[in-house]
């Protein structure tokens, strides 16, 4: 529900309390304040079905195409929030967001996610969770302990939360953070508008249909993430 660019408020530095004597004034400490940005950036697709399929299909062909337009932009959406560019129109996303720390990678696999954890923590990053690369699963899920038992993710994430996803590259790997610092902004909800009378669908008795969404991704605190990374 935005209108226009938002700024939102970001605390840089924060007010520090002192001790003072008796009858003495408080010392005055001012918090530093600046902001981050959100503008608009559009995403959407459009498709076109002919009147035979419309005519001729069950299920139901412009249900299945909604669902369809619906969830390759959930997952466009998902992968502009981790590593969107920042360039032309698209979102800039977390791993492309300046300030998130990188780390060196340790030699001992199963320190990974206590390296992360132990630097975001050093950042007072209030709350961890861990999304890693689709492909690394295997990779965990073949670790065994000294009896030929698996390891297990959640003992190899610490019992910290974690979501494999195919939108980590394999460069970084791991990144670990706490979410809730990754703003969403919208300016609309999720459109999808059916229109049979475009003029290349009309003449051959089609219809297109197209759904579009505004918003952006900004990272309030950088620091609360970490990846790995030189």
């Amino acid at each position: 529900g935005l209108v226009g660019d938002a700024n939102i408020p970001r605390l840089k530095g924060s007010t520090s309390v002192r001790w003072f004597g008796e009858n003495s004034a408080i010392p005055q400490t001012d918090a530093a304040f600046d902001s981050i940005s959100l503008t608009p950036k559009h995403c959407g697709a459009w498709t076109e079905y002919s009147r035979n399929m419309l005519l001729q299909s069950s299920p139901d062909i412009e249900s299945l195409l909604r669902s369809d337009l619906a969830q390759v932009l959930a997952l466009e959406v998902a992968r502009a929030t981790i590593s969107g560019t920042g360039t032309g129109a698209e979102p800039r996303g977390i791993l492309n967001t300046a300030g998130i720390q990188k780390i060196a990678m340790p030699a001992e696999i199963m320190e990974y996610a206590p390296e992360l954890a132990s630097a975001l923590f050093l950042a007072n990053a209030p709350a961890v969770s861990f999304l890693a690369t689709a492909a690394f699963k295997k990779t965990v899920d073949n670790l065994l302990t000294a009896d030929g038992l698996p390891i297990g993710a959640a003992t190899f994430f610490r019992d910290y939360p974690h979501i494999w996803s195919t939108f980590v590259p394999a460069d970084n790997l791991l990144i670990g953070g706490d979410f809730s610092q990754v703003i969403q902004g919208t300016w609309s909800s999720v459109e999808i508008l059916v229109n049979p009378y475009m003029e290349s669908a009309y003449k051959k008795g089609n219809v297109a249909l197209r759904i579009i969404l505004t918003m952006d991704v900004a990272v309030r605190h950088p620091e609360a993430f970490a990846t790995f990374g030189a």
